[in-house]
């Protein structure tokens, strides 16, 4: 779950976002179903984790795609910055920054 995360941080530095997340999806997926099998052979346990995994990943797939219908980011030293403007008047707008070596999200 948090290694997810993770492994999103590390592929933003070469992919964007959007895609960056989609990745970490496909790899979160890939592993929920390994739990399962190995649920099914014996470590029960992994039977539990594996929905749970399964669903995070959509879900997180589901905020990149939302992100990517609102903004179009670009990466700069900064973090990620909105390139587009494709807002509508009165909605709130945020930005992704690295603050302190944490990224944070900030209302602009």
């Amino acid at each position: 779950m948090d290694g997810g995360r993770i492994l999103r941080a590390l592929l933003t530095r070469k992919m964007d976002y959007v895609r960056a997340t989609d990745a970490a999806a496909t790899v979160a997926r890939a592993t929920a179903v390994v739990f399962g099998v190995l649920g099914l052979a014996g470590a029960y346990q992994l039977l539990f984790l594996a929905p749970l995994l399964w669903v995070m990943a959509g879900r997180e797939q589901m905020v990149g795609a939302a992100m990517a219908d609102q903004y179009a980011y670009a990466y700069t030293r900064d973090g990620y910055v909105e390139r587009t403007r494709r807002y509508q008047p009165g909605q709130r707008r945020f930005t992704i920054r690295h603050r302190d070596g944490r990224m944070v999200i900030e209302e602009l």
